[in-house]
């Protein structure tokens, strides 16, 4: 599917998101609604041997695909079946979490407590990363988010490529009571 929205370029839209994700070697990685782990292993890449990557999709076939490329993968990442409304991760585990065009594909009530949810797993000052299609609806989003504690920290719309549609982005920040969410 994300070969024909981006035209034939996937793998530079996946280096784009890599790119505005902030990812470093060694961070812990979550993305939400990994489908078949193409951009999952790209962040795995980027965090590198010290870093820890998890995808999570609600589809059990798409994580089927996704492990598949995982035994080939030179940097693996974990991959699981769950929902955003209920991650399976204790509180401030990660310190980047991304969402690629998956969160508008969802009723509000569950975007919202997926948005909860993310929040909890990220560590303080932890960043979230939304990437979706150029008509994607973010400034409801920021909203949103900010209803749970994120702080936007930037937005914009970035071309994947001559030929390819662009793609909407927002980057927020999870601020958090250092004393009552511990980061180690």
């Amino acid at each position: 599917v994300m070969k024909v929205l981006t035209l034939g370029r996937e793998r530079l839209l996946r280096q784009l998101e890599v790119d505005l994700s902030t990812v470093k070697a060694g961070d812990s990685v979550l993305e939400v609604g990994c489908g078949t782990g193409t951009l999952t292993l790209a962040l795995a890449e980027r965090a590198g041997a010290g870093g820890l990557v998890h995808g999570v999709d609600i589809a059990p076939e798409m994580i089927q695909v996704a492990s598949g490329k995982n035994t080939r993968a030179g940097h693996p990442a974990t991959f699981d079946v769950g929902q955003i409304d209920r991650l399976p991760f204790p509180d401030a585990t990660f310190d980047v979490a991304i969402c690629s065009f998956m969160i508008f594909h969802m009723p509000d009530d569950v975007r919202q407590r997926g948005l909860r949810e993310i929040f909890r797993v990220l560590r303080a000052d932890g960043t979230f990363l939304v990437v979706d299609a150029a008509r994607a609806d973010l400034n409801t989003l920021g909203r949103s988010m900010a209803q749970v504690g994120f702080v936007a920290a930037d937005s914009g719309t970035r071309k994947v490529a001559r030929l390819a549609p662009s793609v909407r982005y927002l980057r927020a920040s999870a601020r958090k009571d250092q004393q009552a969410h511990p980061t180690a």
